[in-house]
C-alpha cells in the first residue's frame, strides 16, 4: 500500500493517511483499555528516563547520518557518539542508584532475561535491515517501481504471520519454547544467506519466495523471545521484561540500519571512480549527486541527472554510468545481508544458550526449568534459573 501511494499521490500521503487510523486507535484506547490500579510504592524514574533519550537520540541522528554517506570521522558523527556515550554512562550510573529504576539492574542476573534481551538486539538488526534494504534491491538494483518495492516486503509478512501463528502453538501444545526460537534464527539464518546471492537479474518468484522464508524465521523468533523473558520472572516484572524485549530490538534495528548504510554508501563511493573512468569532466556536483544510494530510487531526481549530463556523456554513455551504480548498490546490499547472516549467527549461539524451561502454570513465579535429556520439569524458582548461566 505504501509503495502504490508513493507511486501516486507522493510520499508524503504514506503518513497522513494513517491520522484518521490512529484517531480511531487512540478512541477504542481510550474507551475499552481497562485501566489497572495504582501499585503503593511505586515511582518513575525521571532522571533515568531523559539519559535514556539522550543517549539513544543520537543513535538515531547518527543512523540517518551514517545513512547519507557521511564519514564516521565527521565531527557531527563524533559528537553524536560522544553524546550517546556519555548519556549512556550516566544512564547506568542512575539505573544503580534509582529506587524505581528503568531497567532494573538486578534482572540482569537472570540468565534467560539477560540472553533474550541480547537476542532480540541482534535480531532485530537483521530485522530492520530486511524492511528497510530489500525495496532497495528491488527499486534501486533491479529498477522496480515503488510499488514493486513494498510488494515484496509482503511474501515476508505473510511468514511472520505463519511463523509466530504456528510457533505460538506449538508451544502452548509442548510446553516448551526455546527450540522454536532456535529454528526461527536458524530460518532468518537461511533468508539472509539467500538475499545476500541474490543477483539484479532475479525473479520475482524467486525473492518472495525466500523472503517467506525469513518472515517464518522472524515470527517465532520475536514473539517468543518476548515470552521468554516474560517467563523468567514473576508476574509484577511483566512489564519490565517486555517493554525491555522491546528495547533493545528497537536500539538493534536502529543501528544496524545506521551501519548498513554506512556500508552501502562505503561500496558506492569506493566504486564511482571506476564507474567514470574515461566518461570526461562531469558539471559540478554531478559526481557527488551520482555518489547518493538513493538516487536510484528518485525516478525524478534520476531523470534530471541524466538530462543535465546526457550533452557530456551521451545516451549510451549515461546508461553505462547507470548500469554501473546499480552494480554498485547491488554489492552494497549484498554486503548489508552477508553481514545481516554474521549476525543472526551469533544470534543463533546466544538463543542456543538459552536455559531450557517450560511455560509457567503459576502466574505468580518464573517458569520451571527443565532437564532436556531426561525430558523431565524440575521446578525451580528464579534463583535456581540463574544457576543456569
Amino acid at each position: 500500500m505504501g509503495g502504490l501511494i508513493t507511486d501516486g499521490p507522493g510520499w508524503r500521503w504514506v503518513f497522513l493517511v494513517n491520522l484518521p487510523v490512529a484517531a480511531v486507535a487512540f478512541e477504542l484506547v481510550r474507551r475499552y483499555l481497562p485501566r489497572a490500579p495504582r501499585r503503593a510504592g511505586q515511582g518513575v524514574d525521571l532522571a533515568g528516563s531523559v539519559l535514556l533519550v539522550a543517549a539513544v537520540l543520537p543513535l538515531l541522528l547518527l543512523g540517518g547520518q551514517l545513512g547519507a554517506g557521511v564519514p564516521w570521522t565527521a565531527p557531527g558523527v563524533l559528537g553524536l557518539l560522544t553524546v550517546a556515550v556519555a548519556s549512556g554512562a550516566a544512564f547506568v550510573v542512575v539505573q544503580l542508584r534509582s529506587p524505581h529504576p528503568t531497567f532494573e539492574p538486578a534482572l540482569f542476573s537472570n540468565a534467560t532475561y539477560r540472553r533474550g534481551n541480547l537476542a532480540a538486539f541482534l535480531t532485530g538488526v537483521g530485522l530492520f535491515g530486511a524492511v528497510i534494504y530489500l525495496p532497495l534491491f528491488v527499486q534501486g538494483v533491479q529498477g522496480g517501481s515503488a510499488a514493486a518495492s513494498g510488494l515484496v516486503l509482503a511474501p515476508m509478512m505473510a511468514g511472520v504471520v505463519l511463523g509466530s501463528t504456528t510457533s505460538g502453538w506449538l508451544s502452548s501444545r509442548t510446553g516448551r519454547y526455546r527450540r522454536w526460537i532456535v529454528v526461527g534464527v536458524a530460518l532468518m539464518a537461511a533468508g539472509f544467506l539467500a538475499s545476500a546471492r541474490f543477483a539484479p537479474g532475479a525473479s520475482a518468484i524467486w525473492v518472495m519466495g525466500w523472503m517467506v522464508v525469513l518472515g517464518a524465521g522472524i515470527g517465532p523468533t520475536n514473539s517468543l523471545l518476548t515470552l521468554a523473558v516474560q517467563n523468567a520472572l514473576p508476574e509484577d516484572k511483566l512489564g519490565a521484561a517486555t517493554s525491555a524485549n522491546q528495547f533493545f530490538r528497537q536500539i538493534g534495528g536502529t543501528l544496524g540500519v545506521g551501519v548498513f548504510g554506512a556500508v552501502i554508501a562505503g561500496r558506492v563511493r569506493a566504486g564511482l571512480p571506476a564507474a567514470l573512468d574515461g566518461v570526461g569532466p562531469l558539471p559540478d556536483g554531478a559526481a557527488a549527486a551520482l555518489a547518493d544510494p538513493n538516487l536510484l530510487t528518485d525516478p525524478a531526481r534520476l531523470g534530471a541527472i541524466r538530462d543535465g549530463l546526457l550533452p557530456t556523456l551521451g545516451a549510451d554513455g549515461f546508461a553505462r554510468v547507470e548500469a554501473s551504480l546499480r552494480d554498485l548498490l547491488g554489492r552494497g546490499v549484498s554486503n548489508v545481508f552477508e553481514l545481516s547472516l554474521v549476525v543472526t549467527l551469533v544470534a543463533l549461539a546466544v538463543v542456543a544458550l538459552l536455559p531450557p524451561a517450560e511455560l509457567r502454570s503459576d502466574p505468580e513465579s518464573p517458569g520451571d526449568v527443565v532437564q532436556d535429556a531426561a525430558g523431565s520439569a524440575t521446578p525451580a524458582p528464579l534463583a535456581a534459573a540463574r544457576a543456569h548461566d
